[in-house]
């Protein structure tokens, strides 16, 4: 976790959410009542910071990657030429932003820095990964 979104993991009211497109605020609306309810307490092993190593311990080459936007705190994981960006992006309709941000500004430039990358795949925290090659990865990259 990054230490940014502590507050934010124990209070999800902490921050003003922005609903992104039609997905955006249907997500919005069917979470709201999940999005009032507080976290149980828990403990956190390891605080991220961009470009950290994850993977020593196992033998992987796993990099954290800083993608702002869904959270100020939100991070990816590029693991060989796979990047893995939970909820910085999502493949609901097609590949795109977050469909609910803090900060619908930071996501872009989150999405600029995935283009930059140029992984082999990228796997969402919701819906199908997308690989390189394909139209719709072409698509995802001018999109961002």
């Amino acid at each position: 976790m990054c230490a940014y979104d502590m507050k934010l993991a124990r209070d999800n009211t902490v921050h003003k959410l922005y609903a992104i497109g039609l997905a955006g605020k249907a997500v919005m609306a069917a979470s709201k009542k999940m999005l009032a309810q507080k976290a149980e307490p828990f403990g956190i092993d390891i605080f991220l910071d961009d470009g950290m190593n994850i993977g020593e311990e196992l033998g992987l080459s796993c990099k954290a990657v800083r993608l702002d936007g869904h959270t100020r705190g939100s991070f990816g994981f590029l693991c060989g030429g796979d990047l893995y960006t939970g909820d910085a992006a999502m493949n609901f309709l097609r590949p795109d932003l977050p469909a609910i941000c803090e900060s619908p500004r930071a996501a872009r430039v989150s999405m600029n820095r995935i283009r930059n990358i140029r992984p082999r795949r990228v796997f969402f925290g919701h819906g199908k990964p997308i690989e390189a090659g394909t139209r719709e990865y072409r698509r995802f990259l001018d999109r961002c």
